[in-house]
């Protein structure tokens, strides 16, 4: 919980679910529940061998390099 590299991680996978869901009864969330966190890699992409958490790394990447070593904290 005082990991605040996995807290912005989490962000935004909400952000990018909002982004998605934008129009429907699940376009506002707040949150995800942690066993929701399993259905990341169920979300498809147009690009072959993309899912929903390889989008997320991408931009976690592109916005701080060192978010994406919450696993190492």
């Amino acid at each position: 919980m005082m990991n605040k590299a996995l807290q912005e991680v989490l962000y935004m996978v909400v952000v990018a679910g909002n982004f998605l869901n934008a129009g429907g009864y699940a376009g506002n969330a707040a949150g995800v529940k942690l066993s929701s966190l399993q259905k990341l890699t169920d979300i498809r992409a147009n690009k072959p061998g993309m899912n929903l958490i390889h989008f997320v790394a991408l931009q976690a990447e592109k916005k701080n390099r060192e978010l994406l070593q919450f696993p190492e904290q």
